[in-house]
């Protein structure tokens, strides 16, 4: 239950959550009761919700597309970790040109006593957290 264990797998998960071949990993890397806020959605979506969203964007919608993260943290509260970072998702769209959006996400884990496990992931662009912040 360490802080080294917990940023690799919450490293490796996101890392796989883009990529075609590997992205039942990534959701391997969930409880089955996890949620996810994501970005492009305008609704909390459960895990199979979020199996569906991925399957529709690595499927049909991106030519390409992959999640980058920076200055990651990760802390331990007892039996909960919590994982941040900065992220950058881009990628090519099939229907337009180039696609760049940079954020911040939080992923809230639990060690179930075998391993950490992702209980809610959130990840929300900048734009989404300045837009319209100052009146006028």
């Amino acid at each position: 239950m360490d802080i080294e264990t917990l940023g690799r797998g919450a490293a490796e998960a996101l890392t796989a959550m883009t990529d075609r071949d590997r992205v039942e990993a990534c959701l391997g890397f969930f409880r089955d009761d996890a949620l996810f806020v994501l970005e492009d959605t305008p609704f909390i979506l459960d895990k199979e919700g979020f199996r569906g969203h991925m399957a529709f964007h690595l499927g049909t919608a991106w030519e390409w597309v992959e999640l980058k993260t920076w200055r990651p943290d990760a802390r331990i509260f007892g039996a909960t970790g919590l994982f941040t970072a900065d992220f950058t998702l881009r990628g090519k769209p099939r229907n337009s040109g180039f696609r760049q959006r940079h954020g911040a996400l939080s992923l809230v884990c639990h060690h179930d006593g075998q391993g950490w496990r992702g209980l809610k992931l959130h990840l929300s662009t900048l734009l989404s957290q300045i837009h319209e912040a100052s009146p006028g």
